[in-house]
């Protein structure tokens, strides 16, 4: 099956924005990648809440209040923590 110019043209201005929107996602996932368990708890317990309009401190205040609580995270490192998997969440926001 041959593909006609037109169409090829057409299928990659579809595709662009949708490959440059999984790239910024995937900055967010290398970021997250390169955490310490810590950070990478509250990442993982985050991610799925991040939504465009999310005020990304109170999500992470909230989830990392939680996560010291249940003994997840250490208290003396919590805000560290917090900072730490602030940075690729941000990533994860911009791609939304």
């Amino acid at each position: 099956m041959r593909l006609s110019p037109i169409t090829v043209i057409c299928l990659a201005l579809l595709w662009a924005p949708l490959a440059a929107a999984a790239g910024a996602g995937d900055a967010g996932a290398a970021c997250a990648a390169g955490l310490a368990k810590d950070p990478r708890a509250i990442y993982d317990a985050s991610v799925g809440a991040v939504q465009p309009s999310t005020d990304l401190k109170a999500l992470l205040t909230d989830t990392t209040r939680g996560l010291v609580r249940a003994g997840t995270v250490a208290r003396a490192g919590a805000r560290d923590s917090a900072r730490a998997a602030y940075q690729c969440l941000e990533l994860v926001q911009r791609a939304e």
